[in-house]
């Protein structure tokens, strides 16, 4: 083999990979329930305390206008997050159309409700 072909063989192999990583589906906020019922927000901005609003906007290139959002539940019961449904241990994708949603959020003890803004 030459040089040259050797050379575009190589090419292939990282545009492949480039392409591959970008495209790969991953979600654009996870919401982990911990183990004593409350819940953290990871998305772009870091990782926190689940706000009573969460703005989830979409993260790194994918084609279509819906978000993915991975709902981790390491409670022992099940848990609502407004339109999210997950059980106990289990973990959840959902993949989300654009527009505003709210409702019942059992990892809100104070405040009961969450409103998802998906952008």
């Amino acid at each position: 083999m030459t040089r040259g072909r050797l050379a575009l063989m190589g090419l292939l192999v990282v545009l492949t990979g480039a392409v591959t990583w970008m495209t790969w589906p991953r979600a654009d906020a996870e919401i982990r329930i911990l183990p004593d019922g409350t819940a953290r927000l990871r998305d772009a901005d870091g990782e926190r305390p689940l706000p009573d609003t969460v703005v989830i906007t979409k993260r790194g290139w994918r084609l279509g206008d819906r978000r993915r959002i991975t709902v981790v539940n390491t409670d022992d019961r099940d848990h609502t997050l407004a339109m999210l449904r997950v059980t106990a241990g289990e973990r959840r994708a959902y993949d989300v159309p654009t527009g505003r949603f709210g409702g019942q959020c059992t990892a809100h003890p104070a405040a009961g409700a969450l409103v998802l803004d998906i952008r």
